[in-house]
């Protein structure tokens, strides 16, 4: 779990702090989202295999998550543009 929030702040961050053409942005979301991949491989390790979880938790994770990053992604770029 800490590897998706630290993967998820740089690669956001990354957005913000670069500029569109600039090297940096590529190479800090690229670390961001190979953060996330680690963290989202172990979290279905510990989550999934050890522990019998409903149909519901397990669409709540997969689908649930995604939207949830997307929307805040959504918002941040809208209230900082404004």
């Amino acid at each position: 779990m800490l590897y998706l929030i630290i993967g998820g702040i740089i690669g956001i961050s990354s957005l913000f702090f670069f500029n569109n053409e600039s090297y940096l942005r590529i190479i800090f979301l690229i670390i961001g989202a190979a953060i996330m991949l680690k963290g989202r491989r172990e979290w279905d390790a510990h989550s999934f295999e050890n522990v019998k979880m409903d149909e519901m938790k397990k669409y709540l994770v997969y689908i649930g998550v995604p939207i949830a990053v997307l929307l805040t992604i959504i918002l941040f770029r809208y209230y900082l543009m404004n």
